[in-house]
Order: structure tokens, then C-alpha cells, then sequence
């Protein structure tokens, strides 16, 4: 049960092995205490309770479809875009085949993310989209806070209107559930979104806010393309710039999350302060 609640709180950093989750136990016992399928399962705790994980080991498709989907984001993470994407659309087949509405809805926003650093927009939107709508039918808040983001993230490339106004929407919803580690990809979007705008001061106040709220959290740089290069050049130029990425990285939390979702522009407040 010790690398079920370790793998757990690295998905999960509240998890604690508490008798209300006495699932735990099912779980590994189900799994014959296999170290690679508990980790997987474990691995679902930033979804689903370990009471539904043990109800669903049931299913074993849905065990293979979620390993296939935690396989497919740490090839993303290790640059191999293609192979993720293989493996995300193995993990969606499965989920499809089976009706697994959650199990479709875990598998899209990897797969949006992964063929976005491939180039394929449109298909990253779309999976984003459906994405959204399926983690609304499963009323899943902590997820329901994620798709947004993503989303938003894809429409940069389009320079879309909607693009800043659904980061912020996710931003909201995942300082709400408390997912500190996604608000790290939060704030950096929230920094394309603003250069979209025109507020190259605030974006940079983001981007010293992300890098020290990702240090902190000791979370991974997410890969980045070249065309993902081209559409977010540097935000730390002239001095002013610097002194804001600096007043950035001192913020505490809270109020970067306040400033990245005020309507104010801050350049503009800025200006006006004496």
C-alpha cells in the first residue's frame, strides 16, 4: 500500500491513507501486488476516488485504456510526440469500444495536448472540446477545471478572442480545487494570452509567477515544439520587463492568481500609478 499512496500523492499531493479509503487495500489486493499495475491504478487517484478505481479494476479494459493514457503523457513528456499520440489513440479506442465515458474523457485532454505539440491544431481543439463537454456530463470539478486551459492553450494558435478569456476560466477552476501543479501550465498560458493582448508587462508578471510556482512544486518543464517556440518568443527583454518577471517570482500566490484574473489591464494600472 506504501507505492500506492506514494504514486498517489504524485498525482495527488493531499492523498493520505485514511479509513475512508480503505480501498487501498482492494486495490493492491486485486492486483496481486504487482509494483507496475499499482502504480498505475494509483495514478487514477487524480480522477477517481480508490473506492471507484477498485470497482472498476472489474473492467480490465479500463485498466489497460488508463495505463495506455498514463504510457502516452510521459512519451509527451520525454519529446516523443508520436508515440504518445499512438498510444492515446489506442487508450480512446479501448474507451470508446467499452462506452467508458469517463475513460474517453481522461484520454482526450492528453491526447488535445500531444497532437497540438504535433502541429495538428484543429484536432487539438477538437479532442479539447469533447474533452470539456464529457468531464460536464461526468460533473468530475477537479478535472472539469483542466480542458479549459488546454483549450485555450490550442486557440493561441489561432489568436482567438475566446483563447485568454477560457485560460483564465480554467485558471479559476483549478485554484478553486486547489490543483496547484496544473495552475503551473495555467499561468504560463495565461502569459501567451496576455502577449496575444497586448500586455507584455503582465505576461511577464505570469511567466515569474509560473517558473516559481513550478519550482516550488518541483514540476517538469512541459516539452515545447519549435512552431510552440515561435508562438511564445522570450517575455524577459527590456529592463522593464526583467523587473516584472522578478516582481512575478515574488508574488505569493494568491495575488498572481488575482492579478491573472482582474479585467484591468494591469499594463495600463501600471501607467497610471503615480
Amino acid at each position: 500500500m506504501r507505492l500506492f499512496v506514494e504514486r498517489a500523492q504524485a498525482v495527488r499531493r493531499e492523498f493520505v491513507l485514511v479509513p475512508e479509503n480503505a480501498a487501498v487495500a482492494e486495490v493492491c489486493h486485486r492486483l496481486d501486488g504487482l509494483p507496475l499495475a499499482i502504480e498505475l491504478a494509483a495514478a487514477r487517484v487524480s480522477a477517481q476516488a480508490p473506492e471507484e478505481i477498485a470497482r472498476r479494476l472489474q473492467r480490465r479494459f479500463d485498466l489497460l485504456a488508463a495505463a495506455l493514457v498514463y504510457l502516452g503523457a510521459v512519451r509527451r513528456r520525454q519529446g516523443d510526440f508520436a508515440r504518445s499520440a499512438a498510444l492515446l489513440d489506442e487508450s480512446l479506442a479501448l474507451s470508446r469500444a467499452a462506452d467508458d465515458g469517463p475513460g474517453i474523457a481522461l484520454a482526450l485532454p492528453t491526447l488535445g495536448v500531444t497532437v497540438r505539440f504535433q502541429g495538428d491544431v484543429a484536432r487539438s481543439i477538437r479532442s479539447l472540446e469533447e474533452s470539456l463537454a464529457r468531464f460536464h456530463a461526468v460533473g468530475d470539478l477537479r478535472w472539469l477545471a483542466i480542458p479549459p486551459t488546454m483549450l485555450g492553450g490550442s486557440l493561441l494558435y489561432q489568436r482567438a478572442l475566446a483563447a485568454a478569456l477560457l485560460v483564465r476560466e480554467g485558471l479559476a477552476g483549478q485554484w478553486s480545487v486547489g490543483d496547484h501543479a496544473f495552475m503551473v501550465f495555467g499561468l504560463f498560458d495565461m502569459r501567451a494570452g496576455l502577449l496575444m493582448e497586448g500586455q507584455p508587462v503582465k505576461a511577464a508578471i505570469m511567466l515569474g509567477a509560473a517558473e516559481m510556482l513550478r519550482e516550488a512544486l518541483g514540476v517538469a518543464r512541459a516539452p515545447v515544439n519549435e512552431r510552440e517556440q515561435e508562438r511564445l518568443p522570450s517575455a524577459v527583454r527590456a529592463p522593464e520587463l526583467e523587473r516584472a518577471w522578478a516582481e512575478g517570482r515574488a508574488l505569493p500566490l494568491p495575488r498572481a492568481v488575482a492579478l491573472a484574473l482582474e479585467e484591468t489591464p494591469r499594463d495600463a494600472a501600471m501607467e497610471r500609478t503615480p
